[in-house]
């Protein structure tokens, strides 16, 4: 192995130091915290990009949600006006009715006409009518839709006590009363109207009742007519499940009619509509997950869900998410003007202090170079005046091990240059009665007690 010599760094090199060093530290620090700055910012605009985005989906989701029962709202709405226009209709006809029996029959009621003009009437509009006595309950017309509503209320269409109840309900009501008659397992409904006219004193009950209303069926029929309506080219569609047929309408927005197995055999696992209608097919309990997209007609076994892609919000709110990125832009220039800025700052100080050290290195090199110039010149003079006095010269270099004789020295001896070579050679051509002097006096320069070697000892020539 080569052993490497140490550089020796001079002043200048000092200088040099001084000047460089402090300057590359700054520029360092400088790209370092600017890399610093860009990661967090940019952490902390993902951050915010994030959050923003999580808000801009709930938004989404609650708006669509929002959207879903709207739609609902306006099925149940028409629905409603559908049989508010059934209820007009049968108040119509019993007012209409109870007019021509008042122009007819003011004294007595001929009960072989009345029921020639009820049934003509009650087949022109699609009713049925009831008649009978308020005092004796007795049953003048209609026979067939007190049985049918006896059956209702009580499920005894054949005892005539619950009869006799039915009419005393019907009567305890008053005149224009409106009742709604539901069959509740078959989700039918029957409505009906009575109103009373006298005759002789005799107080009478008129009603008509519409044919039977199949509710369920008609909030399916206003469901696919209200999905029917709405805009193809919007971002969203609404699709219907029928739990008792096992058919979806409108599923994938074409309003068409499918059978619930067909559609699961594409399989489409990832798809959430697809999830929705493969778990509603087995079950009929709310799920949480599903909640925000499906609206469920516990009565009906019904299902209305808006389908609708969540990226669709991010794309509806680029501006905002824009203008996050802006400003975190905007703000990552400021701090690197603001990280130049201080560099240059610094670094123009650091340059002011180096120059400073620069003089002060440079008077004191001037006065170290005025120094060793002395230093040579007296040098010289001391080598003229040991050669003029014929005087041997001779260094000890402790450390290295190292002895320099004069040519004085050498032929005043005996001995040849490069004879004598280290701190041994010269020591043990001392004479043995002067060693332990000379020894004694080395031992006080190497423990610091002296620092000078002065001493009078005999050495031995080569001849």
């Amino acid at each position: 192995m080569f052993n490497k010599k140490k550089k020796i760094y001079t002043l200048h090199d000092i200088e040099k130091l001084f000047t460089y060093i402090p300057a590359i530290f700054i520029l360092f620090l400088a790209f370092l915290f600017l890399v610093i700055s860009y990661f967090i910012l940019e952490s902390k605009q993902a951050r915010d990009l994030d959050l923003i985005q999580q808000k801009q989906i709930l938004n989404y989701e609650f708006d669509k949600k929002d959207t879903l029962y709207k739609f609902v709202d306006t099925v149940e709405s028409e629905v409603e006006e559908d049989l508010l226009s059934v209820k007009e209709h049968l108040s119509q006809v019993v007012y209409k009715t109870i007019g021509h029996i008042n122009t007819k029959y003011k004294k007595e009621l001929n009960q072989g006409l009345m029921k020639l003009y009820l049934n003509k009437t009650q087949n022109n509009e699609n009713i049925k009518f009831v008649l009978f006595e308020k005092d004796t309950l007795n049953i003048l017309y209609g026979n067939e839709s007190i049985l049918n509503l006896q059956k209702v209320m009580f499920n005894q269409p054949h005892s005539s006590k619950f009869k006799k109840l039915t009419l005393q309900y019907i009567s305890s009501q008053g005149k224009s009363n409106f009742e709604n008659w539901k069959y509740d397992l078959q989700k039918n409904l029957i409505l009906s109207f009575f109103d009373t006219f006298f005759i002789n004193g005799e107080e009478y009950f008129i009603g008509a009742f519409s044919t039977i209303n199949n509710i369920k069926q008609i909030t399916k029929q206003y469901t696919k007519k209200s999905i029917k309506e709405i805009n193809k080219d919007l971002n969203y569609h609404i699709w219907f499940y029928d739990s008792n047929t096992k058919t979806v309408f409108n599923f994938d927005n074409n309003g068409r009619r499918l059978a619930i197995k067909r559609i699961l055999q594409k399989n489409n696992s990832d798809n959430r509509k697809y999830k929705i209608l493969k778990y509603y097919k087995s079950r009929d309990d709310e799920n949480q997950e599903f909640n925000k997209y499906v609206y469920f007609y516990f009565k009906y076994s019904y299902y209305v869900s808006i389908s609708y892609d969540n990226s669709d919000a991010l794309d509806a709110n680029k501006d905002e998410v824009n203008n996050i990125k802006e400003d975190y832009s905007r703000l990552f220039f400021r701090i690197i003007f603001l990280i130049i800025l201080i560099t240059a700052i610094l670094i123009f100080f650091s340059f002011v202090f180096s120059t400073f050290i620069k003089n002060i290195f440079g008077k004191y090199n001037l006065e170290l170079s005025r120094k060793t110039t002395s230093l040579e010149h007296w040098k010289k003079r001391f080598e003229l005046a040991i050669i003029a006095s014929n005087d041997g010269l001779w260094d000890i270099d402790l450390k290295a091990d190292k002895i320099y004789f004069s040519s004085q020295w050498l032929n005043m001896f005996g001995y040849d240059k490069g004879e004598l070579s280290n701190f041994s050679d010269w020591f043990a051509l001392i004479h043995k009665e002067d060693k332990h002097q000379v020894e004694e006096k080395f031992d006080k320069i190497f423990c610091g007690l002296d620092d000078s070697f002065v001493g009078e000892y005999r050495l031995k020539t080569k001849n």
